[in-house]
């Protein structure tokens, strides 16, 4: 069979493919103006390229079967494989199920096998440009004929209009939720992805048209284009022509026959999640990382960190493989790449010190997947880099300490800045120069006595310095910094040789709030209001924090595992409540699904707000209440 593994033998190549698929090889293709074949399985790695996609086939085969007695092997085991195929097809037809060969046209599109492998991550979520070659993967739909699931019995039928609702109620969850999922860590970003996904395609399966089919595969695309930004590893059950029993790879504890349906597989991948997120871990927050406490303190201006980290993630040298790279050699592509190694990890730690402190959470998991893409393409694997992107890394020290980063130095700078740079002007008025001198004093040694007497003397008012009576200032040590000052103005110094002035008290922590901008759009239509907050887990620090920030009424709680759920639907539409937060997390629960329904007929709004901290709730609200957040002022503006 072997012997023939030319163009004019696809049946024998078909034949070939199906027997290393039933040993658990997995194909993928990649085409840059040539095609390269990558078989996989485990720890395996067998390479091959062509001209054509079968000549890439037969090159990657003819590496793993090297040998004249290898191939011979091969033959009888392949066509043992092919003869309990048929076997099984010829028991299916006895007993009137749909084979293979009864797939509607309309489900064999672009098959995949094997692991989704989506390209590298860019800023708007995209695949990657690269000039040096354009990657796309994908598998020889002739090579491997898709396969499909059998019918579901008429009782689990939907009508055609019911799976759109359900399809578009999960779209909206999926675009609402999406966002703070990319902070997840990659284990658990595959889970979410693999259950929003066989929720999606169980719909399509019980409710067949092709209006649903269009918006199940409208969803599986947005979860394709999540993964390429998020890069959390392969997630197979993304393959097009996957069975739900094959998906048992990507849900932890399940087996394969447990997984009949794709309705089976979301509940499984729900259940793990959900397992996940209630375990009593110790060392993991609840999206999975385990440096919570070294995220303390936080930095002072994350949004101005976090864009200046992106955009230098994003001028990294995008890596190619070297069988890509024409006329370069494999050495100089591993140093080009090596060189880059220092500013990646210095990128990696302030990236994971940012994670929780930005409202850009877009824009944090860009660049964490791209940093991850990256890691991923380095040859050999740095394992420091790998170290500092695993979710389950956590510093002994708090990651400020690890990067070497002050707080109270980088906000001294800033105050210096800001001082220097709103210095009084001979318009002042005499409050306005005492307030400047008592800010300036404040920051003791590390502004000057000198450099205070020099700013005022440009600005030309120090002639009104001079005229002040120590008086003005109540501490002595601010009297003390102002004859220090006079007399740099006179032309001597006040203080003795050797002596500093005192160090007032620590400057205030000025740092800038992600919520502040939110809440200065929201709290005009949030005062007053009664809230219901609907969640999987009782939190009453949490909700007394929201009912504080956003200065509601009062706020409810309704735990969706109680029994008080209809009480609660009930209150909802005899107008207890002003609003409904649905707190509930990245699972699908029905019972929350009865109180947005209670809302809706009432019409109260209901957001949903993933876990509801904080910044989730004032981004949700803003959102769905179309209101633009008010950019907070620039602190050198004073």
């Amino acid at each position: 069979m072997l012997a023939g593994m030319g163009d004019t033998a696809p049946r024998g190549r078909r034949r070939l493919l199906r027997a290393l698929r039933g040993l658990g090889y997995s194909l993928t293709l990649r085409r840059a103006g040539w095609w390269e074949c990558l078989l996989v399985r485990a720890a395996e790695r067998w390479q091959g390229q062509g001209s054509t996609r079968r000549e890439a086939v037969d090159d990657a085969v003819r590496a793993l079967l090297p040998s004249h007695a290898a191939r011979e092997a091969f033959d009888h085991l392949a066509a043992g494989v092919q003869q309990c195929r048929v076997e099984r097809a010829v028991a299916a037809a006895a007993l009137a199920l749909p084979t293979a060969h009864e797939t509607p046209q309309a489900d064999q599109g672009a098959a995949t096998d094997g692991a989704v492998a989506p390209s590298a991550p860019t800023a708007g979520g995209a695949a990657a440009h690269q000039p040096a070659a354009r990657s796309s993967v994908l598998v020889d739909r002739e090579l491997i004929p898709a396969a499909r699931p059998p019918a579901p019995l008429a009782a689990d039928r939907l009508p055609i209009a019911e799976g759109i609702a359900q399809l578009d109620e999960l779209r909206a969850k999926i675009e609402a939720t999406i966002a703070e999922a990319g902070l997840l860590a990659p284990d658990r970003q595959r889970l979410l992805v693999v259950a929003w996904m066989a929720r999606a395609r169980d719909v399509e399966a019980r409710a067949r048209g092709g209006a649903v089919a269009e918006r199940a595969f409208g969803i599986v695309r947005r979860l394709e284009e999540a993964t390429r930004v998020w890069w959390p590893g392969a997630i197979r059950a993304l393959g097009i022509d996957r069975l739900p029993s094959e998906c048992a790879r990507d849900i932890p504890g399940v087996i394969a026959s447990d997984l009949s349906s794709w309705g089976r597989v979301a509940d499984a991948a729900e259940a793990a999640l959900e397992a996940l997120e209630f375990a009593t871990v110790d060392d993991l927050d609840r999206d999975g990382w385990a440096d919570a406490a070294q995220l303390e303190p936080p930095p002072p201006e994350p949004e101005g960190l976090l864009v200046a980290v992106a955009a230098q993630i994003e001028d990294l040298p995008a890596p190619v493989p070297a069988s890509f790279t024409l006329g370069v050699d494999a050495n100089d592509r591993d140093a080009q790449l090596a060189a880059c190694l220092p500013q990646m990890r210095w990128l990696a730690r302030r990236l994971r010190w940012l994670r929780g402190a930005t409202a850009q959470l877009e824009t944090w998991a860009t660049a964490m997947g791209r940093l991850r893409y990256l890691s991923a393409q380095l040859r050999p694997r740095d394992p420091e880099l790998e170290r500092l992107l695993d979710a389950r890394h956590a510093p002994e020290a708090p990651w400020s300490r690890v990067i070497g980063f002050d707080p109270r130095k980088a906000e001294i700078k800033a105050s210096k800045k800001r001082l220097l740079s709103g210095a009084p002007r001979p318009s002042s008025t005499r409050e306005e120069l005492v307030t400047w001198l008592r800010e300036s004093f404040a920051l003791g040694s590390d502004l000057p006595d000198e450099r205070i007497a020099e700013r005022l003397t440009e600005q030309e008012v120090g002639e009104r310095v001079l005229e002040l009576p120590a008086e003005v200032f109540s501490k002595l040590s601010h009297r003390r910094r102002l004859d220090a000052v006079q007399g740099f103005l006179r032309g001597v110094s006040s203080l003795p040789a050797g002596e500093t002035s005192a160090a007032e008290e620590p400057a205030p922590d000025r740092r800038v709030d992600s919520l502040a901008p939110y809440l200065a759009a929201l709290l005009p239509r949030t005062r007053g209001k009664r809230v219901l907050v609907v969640s999987n887990r009782n939190d009453p620090e949490l909700d007394e924090k929201l009912r504080e920030l956003f200065c509601f009424a009062e706020v409810d709680h309704c735990e969706v595992k109680n029994s008080n759920v209809a009480s609660r639907a009930q209150s909802i539409e005899r107008g207890t409540y002003d609003l409904v937060l649905a707190a509930t997390g990245f699972l699908s629960h029905t019972a929350e699904g009865v109180l947005r329904d209670a809302a809706r007929r009432s019409g109260v709004l209901h957001v949903r707000v993933n876990r509801g901290r904080p910044l989730s709730v004032a981004r949700a609200l803003a959102r769905e209440l179309g209101l633009t957040p008010i950019p907070a002022p620039s602190r050198a503006a004073g």
